[in-house]
């Protein structure tokens, strides 16, 4: 990523692409299933076609996604940090809601120490 967004590149940067307009990426994920999810400044952008089209995560507003970690063994949920606390989407990256772990049955604390693990950009 870039400040202004994503870009890839098939021939190791002789030429490249702008792939998505984000305000500093934060950070990427990327699905067996062609799935790429990216956080952001500006929200979180989800892309199903490996980067050839793109939606913006609906629910919570105004809010910058810092880390996310999506679960292998269920990949519709997807946990990630941002500037307003833990956000939890139960279908792919598409709608997202603010929530706490402790008011979580199931949560797997593994997957907290997994998002909030600060990783190098």
């Amino acid at each position: 990523g870039a400040d202004d967004g994503i870009y890839v590149t098939k021939d190791f940067f002789k030429s490249y692409s702008k792939i998505l307009n984000a305000n500093s990426p934060t950070s990427i994920v990327r699905s067996k299933d062609r799935k790429i999810i990216v956080g952001s400044v500006d929200g979180i952008h989800i892309s199903f076609d490996s980067g050839e089209t793109w939606t913006k995560g609906e629910g919570i507003d105004n809010t910058i996604f810092l880390r996310i970690k999506e679960i292998h063994s269920d990949p519709n949920t997807v946990w990630a940090t941002t500037s307003k606390g833990i956000a939890i989407s139960k279908n792919g990256g598409k709608n997202w809601e603010l929530n706490h772990p402790d008011n979580l049955r199931f949560f797997n604390r593994t997957i907290l120490r997994s998002i909030l693990t600060i990783m190098p950009h």
